[in-house]
């Protein structure tokens, strides 16, 4: 039996670390973190 592996990512400040944090959230759901 697999634990599952979740992520929460809080964004703050402008636009591009909006975009910073989808990406990681990408790479992240990549390696089986759910959001």
């Amino acid at each position: 039996m697999s634990k599952s592996k979740n992520l929460y990512i809080k964004t703050f400040g402008c636009q591009m670390n909006v975009y910073d944090s989808e990406r990681m959230a990408t790479s992240l759901g990549a390696d089986g973190y759910n959001e």
